[in-house]
């Protein structure tokens, strides 16, 4: 069981207490403060630098480093999509 939950818009701890949510492309904290953004598979920061890229279920960073899986990231966050919650594990959780 993950302790995470994404519904498609709202990363949730698996006892209900919200942690950030997507409005659009820009991912927000739970104190509606920017911390990132989507731009296709790159995720960047809340200055616009790309911080990683989601490439064939694999988590790279700005240097083209494998940092981790997508599969792995939803062994922790149960819900839809392979970027979105890439970016949420990235920008909040990591």
């Amino acid at each position: 069981m993950a302790d995470y939950v994404f519904d498609g818009r709202h990363l949730k701890k698996r006892n209900g207490s919200q942690i950030g949510y997507i409005e659009g492309n820009t991912i927000k904290d739970a104190y509606h403060k920017k911390v990132g953004e989507i731009e296709g598979n790159a995720i960047k920061d809340a200055h616009y630098n790309k911080i990683a890229e989601v490439d064939n279920g694999d988590i790279k960073d700005a240097q083209y480093n494998k940092i981790w899986t997508v599969e792995g990231v939803h062994n922790i966050i149960d819900g839809p999509g392979e970027v979105p919650p890439a970016a949420l594990w990235v920008l909040l959780i990591r």
